[in-house]
């Protein structure tokens, strides 16, 4: 993105006016340093720039998902309401010995039974049943909880990308400016005959490409909000700015830790709730095994109700080769299923933590070494090219070279720090769902 600045030697009498240019480039590239280092672009006071933790809050109260999710729970709460509920009794209605053939001619010998029955669970089938209803319950509440914890990711991630591309929005229009002065520069040359015209059409040329760049930057700063707004179902206005800066701390979090906090992966507690479910389910089936008793009583009527009697009874299924067994095997199984995937859940986040970690140190050691060597060396580079250039020993193209390769060397350095920052993100999500070391990291200045 940094614009090259093509200078030549200098008249004497310009000498004085373009040296001051330089000074003026030199403290622009350093004021954009600073820049980078705190806030980005320069924002419109009347409206706050957003915080990731802002951006998290928003998600939370407002993604259409989550909302939806709470009906999921209500659901869940009402199948619990259903499953405590004991067997209706039934009534029951029946009429004999009418309208048939000899003594049972019309109605005279008619006989009529109402008798009211009641199901008596046996073998605890209520408490399981509402149990297994209070697993599934806890099963939808982690489920919430492993969404939540993806969108919040989605968002930070949306949420640094956004950032970053704030920065370049601000990189991109530092260069422009530079490339500006540079055609200034060069006209003035052009003018005292020391260059050619077409060197100040090279020039025009750089500044329609950095007003080009500059405009794309814009272009993907917005497509980044749009997509960060999107996962809370809003529209970033024209002012949208963002609060933060990235700035490496000298030492990676702590390794051990981070990885002892994989044990509290919403998943694996939805795993455990999937296995409480599923051993629930086959105490169930287990209750089911035991008969239930039918009782029931009532009243008979004989001979058009002139004669009445109480009757009464219970009835329970009888042994048979029907003990629930298929359903008790299948609940078995899946028990075993639920376990199993317990080990595997627990690999993939191993596998998942490792690929982090290790794109998190490249990008450590890789962005501290350029601006802790790197950037130092350029920066002494162009302090002795100044030097030089002011005695005559060298030509000023040499001090925008050494200019350029500070600004592209500061680009390559907030790629780094990007890619530290996104894998931060994932570390976060796979070990804190509130993202602290994220939030602390932009908060850092």
């Amino acid at each position: 993105m940094a614009t090259l600045f093509l200078w030549a030697d200098l008249s004497r009498s310009h000498s004085m006016h373009i040296f001051r240019l330089i000074h003026s480039q030199y403290f622009l590239l350093s004021a954009f340093t600073l820049l980078l280092l705190t806030s980005g672009r320069a924002q419109d006071a009347s409206t706050a720039p957003l915080t990731l933790s802002e951006a998290i809050q928003r998600v939370a109260m407002h993604n259409p998902e989550l909302a939806a999710q709470r009906f999921k729970t209500d659901a869940a709460s009402a199948r619990i309401d259903q499953a405590s509920i004991k067997p209706i009794p039934t009534l029951d209605f029946n009429m004999e010995n009418f309208v048939g053939s000899g003594a049972y001619q019309g109605i005279d010998s008619l006989e009529a039974t109402m008798k009211a029955s009641q199901r008596i669970e046996r073998g605890g089938k209520k408490e399981k049943r509402v149990a297994v209803a209070e697993q599934q319950m806890l099963i939808t509440d982690h489920e919430t909880a492993v969404r939540r914890t993806e969108l919040l990711a989605r968002a930070s991630e949306a949420f640094v990308a956004a950032l970053i591309a704030q920065q370049h929005v601000a990189f991109a229009e530092s260069t422009y400016e530079l490339a500006n002065k540079t055609k200034a520069a060069t006209n003035l040359r052009v003018q005292s005959g020391a260059e050619s015209s077409a060197e100040s059409a090279r020039a025009r040329a750089r500044v329609a490409a950095a007003n080009v760049a500059k405009m794309q930057s814009r272009s993907q700063q917005r497509a980044a909000l749009t997509k960060l707004f999107a996962v809370w179902g809003e529209v970033p206005s024209a002012t949208t700015s963002l609060a933060g800066a990235i700035a490496l701390p000298s030492l990676l979090p702590d390794e051990t830790v981070l990885r002892s906090k994989l044990a509290d992966h919403p998943r694996l507690l939805l795993q455990q709730s999937v296995i409480a479910s599923e051993r629930a389910n086959l105490d169930l089936q287990h209750a089911r095994n035991t008969s239930d008793l039918t009782v029931s009583g009532g009243v008979r009527f004989h001979r058009e109700g002139s004669d009445a009697a109480f009757v009464a009874g219970i009835s329970m299924p009888l042994p048979s080769r029907n003990l629930n067994r298929g359903n008790i095997r299948a609940a078995r199984a899946n028990v075993s299923q639920a376990e199993g995937t317990v080990r595997t859940i627990e690999v993939d986040l191993r596998l998942k933590f490792d690929t982090v970690w290790q794109e998190l140190q490249s990008a450590h050691v890789a962005a501290q070494s350029l601006r802790q060597d790197a950037l130092p060396a350029l920066i002494e580079v162009l302090e002795l090219m100044k030097s030089a250039y002011e005695t005559g020993q060298s030509p000023f193209i040499e001090v925008l070279t050494a200019q350029q390769q500070i600004a592209e060397l500061q680009h390559d350095i907030l790629e780094h720090e990007s890619v530290y920052v996104t894998a931060l993100v994932r570390l976060d999500a796979l070990t804190q769902s509130t993202f602290p070391l994220t939030q602390s990291l932009l908060h850092s200045r």
